[in-house]
This record gives C-alpha cells, structure tokens and sequence, in this order.
C-alpha cells in the first residue's frame, strides 16, 4: 500500500460563518480548515560532511583569536542562505575517544570562537562530531582497560561541555567501524568475531572471553559513556551514526540472504553495538535524547521508500535489546540523504546536472521527505562542497531547493524516468547480426557450449538512481526480492522492450551447471553475444556495464568473453547478474549468454 496525503479544503455553506479561504487560514484540520500536504514545521535539516570538517581543520589552524573568530562569523554568514538549519562541527578530527585525553585548554581557542558568534541566524541546531575510530596514530581503547575508559569517559565530558558551551543542541558519535590507524586489540571496537578469531591474541590472553562475557563489558562502558555525557549537559541530544541497533540487524540478515552465515549477529562486525546502546539508554539522564541517525536512506529521495526504512528502524531496534521498552520510549529517527551521490566521474558537478543523482527538483522533494520521515533532525551527508560550493546557478538552484524543502509539498511525488522514445528496431537488427556471428567466431575459436542460459531475465530499472549503495539489487547469492522482478529478453535493448528510459537497470537469472565441468582441465567463459551501455552525453559521464557470478566481485565483459572457471559451481544452481549506468542511447543486454568451455 502506498502511502499519500490528500489535500481537501472543507467549504462550511453556512451564511453566517466567514468564507471558506478565511476559514482556512484561521481553522486548524480538526476545525474544518484546510488540511496540508505535510508539515514538516519546526523540523530541522542539518549539514554534516566532509566540507566541515575541512573548515574546522583551517579554524583550527588559525592561531590569532581574533582571525579566528573573524574567519568563523564569516562562515557562519555565508551559510544562511543555504536552507539549512544547523552543522555538524568536526574539531580535533573527531578523534574523542584518543588516549591520552584532550584537555579544556587543547579546545578553548575553538570554543572562545563559536562563543564570538553573536547571531547564528538559521543555524539553531549545531552538533559537535565525534568518531569511535582514531584516524591518527595511537592506541585504541581496550574494553577491559579502566584507565582507557577513565580517558574515553574524560573526553566525552568535555565533547558534552564544549557542546553546553557554545550552545550546540548535542554530539553527534559516528561508529561506523573504518578501521584508521590506532593500534590494539580493539581496532574494530565491536567486532567480537574478529576478537575471538586473532585479536585476544594480540591480547596475550589464552583463549578468547565469551560473547557474553565481552557484551556485559561493552554494555557497562556504554552506561559510562551515557553518565559521561549528561554529567555535563542533562539536555543533551545524542545523534548516532549510521544507525543504532537496526544497522547490526539488517546487516546480519543481509548475510543470511546472501548465504554468508546464518544470520547471527556474533558473525556481523556490529555484534557489540547493541550491548552498547543498551548502556546508553540506561546511563543517559532522563533529559537527554538518543537519535538513531540512519543511513539506509542515503539514496532514496520518496516517502514511501524512507516511511519503510523508518519503520524497519523501529520496529527492528527491540529484537536486539535486552531493554526493549526503554528503546520503544526514547530512540527517535534521523533521516539522512546524500548530496553528491552521483554518476560523473566526480559524482557530482556544480554545473553539469547530468552528473548527478538528484537534480533541484528532485533534491527539494527528497530533503522534504526526509524532514517528514524523520522525528526531528534530517541530515544532509556529502563528500564534495555543497553549502561551501561556489556560487554557480546550479548551486543557486540546490539551495532554493533546501528553503522549499521547508514548504509543505506533495508526499506522494515520485522522480520521473528520463524518457528515451527513440524506435530502435533496426539497431535490434543490427545487433542480432552481431550476436550470431559472436557465435560463430566462438566456434571457431574452438569453443564448446556447456549450457544456454534462459532468454529470459529478471530486470529492474531504476528510477532513483539508488544503485550506488543499493548493492543488494545485484550481487550474486542474494534473493532479496528477486523473484518478483518482471521477465524481459536478453535479445533486445529495454527500450525496445517498454523501459522507455535512460538510467540503471539490473538484469539477474539463475542457471544450473553441468555437472562435468573441471575448472582444472577446462577454460571455462561466461559469454555474452551482444551488449551495451550506451552512450555518453558528456565529459565524465561513462556508460558501464559488469557482470558478476556467484561473488561481489565485478567482471568485465567488454569482449563478451568473461573467465569464471573460478567462480562456477560445477552441478550446482549459479546466479549472474548484470548492472548497466545508461545515459543515453540503447543498453541493455542484447545477444545469448552461453557457458562456453575449450580445454587449457
């Protein structure tokens, strides 16, 4: 079911009462007025990407207070007119669970700065950001360690005080696992399996701590990290990155679906996150709250498909508590899209709209949806300049697009396909041409058919362009909503085929082997009679096609020919998948696919 808002206006037909447009403007839904599109009133979209922190790194390096102060304002001023609401500040790297601890008088210079700012304008909500991974030389905190608790605990009470300070809503902690360059046996702090398996060595311990052992551990940390906290600032927000307990369970069920484990969490490198959280809950006061900052919806731009994810958030987050009432009362949800996940050779351009995934419009109606999916905070990611770009009409036109994502707007808006209506009969024709004489050079080459695949293959296109991330739709192994994709053939383009549409389409079939094949005897080829990606309409905008069997890994199929003898499951069903980035003209897969196999 598809979810959608009607506007209505309730005309009240009774002489004595105003008219219905005054009506409106003084009657709220329940009184009969006019009821919205959506309200995202007093919701807040936020900045937190690589930008900042690269603004934060030239403060910081700016010795002179007053220069300081003044290059800080500067900034401050030039955002306001970018649609946002409030930043997410980067000082020190994010590195604020180092050892040793940094101290009030290593950050003061910094606060003095952001405590100069008389006016911030639209920039009601500031976070501070913070990352469980040390991206500089150094050790990495041990769980079983108090004194490095003692320093971590240290380090979140000043982060908390730096926030009270300079009138920040909260902290933002990122623990998504990068892995940087401190050292121990905690590199990957939740990651029990990686412990168990080499890491309690490193330790000097005999034999690894149990799961439950190491759980009650990090859960006691998480309530010190809590206390921590709100010792210095009650009200707190804590915004957490990139999901709080729903991450570490759609990430074991992936595995499950793709038949990598058996969908237990102590396989996932989040297994320890959720002992965490339950930590959190318990140690933070009363007064503070606890935002699960998703990025699933990265690259989603309709209600519907954030609505989905909201609720899976929600509703996955008790299974993995021991604590599930305080998760249902007091975890909220931040939606998080990002801004220059695009297709270009630099995924995104000022100028260029083609290179990106969201145009204007599409941006406003994503950043929108993305207000009203989430609780309060919406969260704008990006790697390249957006609200530090230069001022190109483009540019202009994204930030128009940040202030009208303010607006109410239609909930029910979904992006439309880029159209591509030209009649390519004969180029199917000329493609056919190709297919059969692959083939026959083939045979010539002294290739044997193993096995014809089916003409037939599931395929879906993608209108959101979410394929960068959206791997699931194509790796092998993984049947996440597969077989429900409709059937279409592999001897024409799919424009000839009703998908009328430039964008990214994924093919997938299974097929079984033949059971005689020996990898050591025999090269073994997946091949293609026929393919394209299209076009490209421009600089940096390449068509691409891979194809990938049985793996993540990606194969090349720009002779047709692609060598699988080490990925083929002899006697066994075998998956394939195929993604096209189309821009412009025919695409698709366009010939038989065939096993071929010709002794070494």
């Amino acid at each position: 079911m598809r979810l959608g808002v009607i506007p209505l206006t309730m005309g009240l037909l009774v002489t004595s009462m105003p008219s219905a447009s005054i009506c409106e403007e003084t009657l709220s839904p329940a009184e009969g007025g006019r009821i919205p599109l959506s309200n995202v009133a007093g919701k807040k979209l936020l900045r937190g990407a690589r930008e900042i922190r690269h603004v934060c790194g030239e403060l910081e390096g700016i010795e002179d207070a007053r220069k300081k102060a003044a290059f800080l304002n500067a900034k401050v001023a030039s955002w306001q007119d970018k649609g946002i609401d409030g930043v997410m500040f980067v000082l020190r790297n994010g590195q604020w669970w180092r050892i040793p601890p940094l101290t009030y008088e290593d950050v003061k210079p910094e606060i003095d700065a952001f405590k100069s700012v008389k006016d911030w304008g639209h920039l009601t909500d500031n976070f501070l950001w913070t990352s469980s991974t040390l991206w500089v030389e150094g050790k990495v905190p041990d769980w079983f360690n108090d004194k490095d608790w003692e320093a971590v605990c240290a380090n979140t009470g000043l982060a908390a005080r730096l926030a009270r300070e300079c009138g920040f809503k909260g902290v933002l902690l990122d623990l998504e696992q990068y892995g940087g360059r401190g050292k121990g046996v905690w590199k990957y702090p939740f990651y029990y399996r990686q412990y168990a398996d080499e890491g309690y060595k490193v330790a000097g311990e005999a034999e690894p701590r149990s799961f439950r052992e190491v759980a009650a551990k990090v859960r006691q940390r998480g309530e010190q990290y809590g206390k921590a906290l709100t010792r210095e600032y009650p009200q707190i927000v804590l915004m957490v990155a990139a999901s709080l307990y729903e991450g570490a369970y759609r990430v074991a069920l992936r595995r499950e679906l793709e038949r990598e484990a058996k969908g237990s969490l102590l396989d996932t490198g989040f297994a320890l996150m959720p002992a965490f959280f339950d930590g959190l809950l318990v140690g933070l006061d009363e007064r503070a709250s606890l935002v699960s900052a998703c990025e699933a919806t990265y690259l989603d731009s309709t209600y519907q498909d954030m609505l989905v994810v909201r609720d899976q958030a929600l509703r996955l987050a008790p299974i993995l508590s021991t604590t599930p009432e305080l998760v249902r009362r007091r975890i909220s949800f931040c939606t998080a899209i990002w801004t220059d996940a695009g297709w270009g050779e630099h995924r995104f351009s000022p100028t260029d709209v083609r290179a990106n995934q969201r145009d204007p419009q599409r941006h406003k109606h994503a950043a929108h949806n993305a207000l009203a999916a989430s609780d309060k905070y919406a969260w704008l990611y990006g790697e390249m300049p957006w609200i530090m770009a230069e001022p190109t009409p483009l540019m202009r036109k994204y930030w128009q697009a940040n202030i009208d994502a303010h607006q109410p707007q239609d909930l029910s808006w979904k992006p439309t396909p880029k159209w591509d209506l030209t009649d390519y009969t004969e180029h199917d024709r000329q493609m056919a041409a190709k297919d059969t004489a692959f083939w026959g050079k083939a045979k010539q080459d002294g290739w044997r058919i193993a096995a014809e695949l089916p003409v037939y293959w599931h395929f879906r296109f993608d209108t959101q362009l979410q394929i960068r991330y959206n791997k699931h739709w194509y790796r092998p192994n993984n049947d996440f909503a597969f077989g429900s994709w409709p059937l279409i053939s592999t001897l024409k383009c799919w424009q000839s085929q009703g998908t009328k549409a430039n964008g990214v389409g994924i093919y997938r079939i299974k097929f079984d082997a033949p059971g005689d094949l020996d990898p050591q005897r025999d090269e073994i080829m997946l091949a293609f009679g026929g393919h394209s990606a299209g076009t490209s309409p421009g600089p940096g905008l390449r068509p691409e096609i891979i194809a990938l069997m049985n793996t993540k890994q990606g194969l090349g199929m720009r002779t047709g020919l692609t060598d699988v003898s080490e990925i083929i499951k002899p006697g066994a069903s075998n998956q394939v998948s195929v993604r096209v980035i189309n821009h412009a003209g025919p695409a698709g897969l366009m010939g038989h696919v065939k096993l071929l196999v010709r002794r070494r």
